[in-house]
């Protein structure tokens, strides 16, 4: 192989490395497009990530069980709207965000706010009165560009019959341990039983808790809504700009490999020459006239000139 056709293949190999670094890039550019780099998080209600806002609503409905007899049935139910928007006007839409809240008389359960200037994104858990929700979530969809939109309704009379029981089983379970403490008995057993009625009441108040938020004054229905700022062109603009942006950082990680392969190759370029250099002195050191492990020292060359004249 003559030097320029191994040139050439040297030269193809970085171009061909070079277009693997560019089309990474811009496959990573149109992947994370949208993505806010830092996060920021300010809440208004629970820090916790993990905690969920549950909020339900009641239904009362006239059920007509024979000819003038009525009976009144509750449901309880969870209703959800979750809206996500986006915006070239972050900040209008963001303060009409809040004025469409107040003016509906919408609660802020949850906020978080992440991202900068240009990459901003803000979510907000809304609690809204079951009456109010319909012209609510009207009002929401009004801002920004709508980019997807899901209402759910589900059923929760099963769930609150269940735990109303299951508070009745924990009260009449309390009242027959107060019994037994009532008819005495050792320090042991009572203090035993103290234990175990401290322990229900614990139980009966968290059910009491849960069951609270099944009451009519709290009656809340949710939103969910998330409004992502958007920045620069659409269309051929939007791919020319991810295009160039991917350019000028493969261009500088590229220089920075370039560097390093250079750098390996003077590195390696020295100590090979120094190898050699070392290798060199050795074996001229070794050869020299006098020091070679194959030259008689002169007691050997005298003793050998005396059994020769003997002989």
């Amino acid at each position: 192989m003559t030097n320029k056709a191994l040139f050439k293949r040297i030269c193809l190999v970085f171009v061909l490395l070079f277009l693997l670094i560019y089309a990474g890039r811009v496959a990573y550019e149109y992947r994370n497009e949208g993505k806010a780099p830092q996060m920021e998080v300010v809440g208004s209600a629970s820090r916790d990530e993990g905690v969920k806002v549950k909020n339900y609503a009641t239904l009362k409905m006239d059920y007509a069980e024979a000819p003038g007899v009525t009976q009144v049935l509750d449901q309880k139910y969870e209703k959800v709207a979750t809206i996500s928007s986006d915006t070239s006007g972050y900040q209008e839409d963001e303060n009409r965000l809040y004025a469409a809240i107040e003016q509906n008389r919408c609660v802020i359960q949850k906020e978080n706010k992440r991202g900068l200037p240009g990459n901003r994104r803000v979510e907000v858990v809304i609690g809204v009165k079951p009456e109010r929700f319909d012209e609510a979530v009207r009002s929401m969809e009004g801002i920004g560009r709508v980019v997807s939109k899901t209402v759910t309704k589900t059923d929760k009379t099963a769930e609150y019959k269940q735990m109303l029981a299951d508070r009745a089983t924990l009260e009449k379970t309390k009242e027959s341990y107060v019994m037994l403490r009532q008819k005495g008995g050792s320090i042991t057993e009572l203090m035993t039983l103290e234990q175990k009625i401290i322990e229900i009441e614990g139980q009966i108040q968290r059910q009491q808790v849960s069951l609270g938020e099944y009451s009519d004054e709290n009656a809340f229905c949710t939103i969910n809504l998330t409004l992502q700022e958007r920045t620069g062109s659409s269309g051929m603009g939007r791919t020319a700009a991810i295009l160039w942006s991917a350019l000028v950082w493969s261009a500088g990680v590229y220089a920075a490999v370039l560097a390093i392969i250079i750098l390996t190759g003077l590195a390696a370029v020295v100590v090979v020459s120094v190898l050699k250099f070392s290798r060199s002195a050795l074996v001229g050191f070794f050869n020299s006239p006098g020091t070679g492990p194959d030259t008689p020292d002169a007691e050997t060359a005298g003793d050998g000139e005396a059994e020769r004249n003997g002989a």
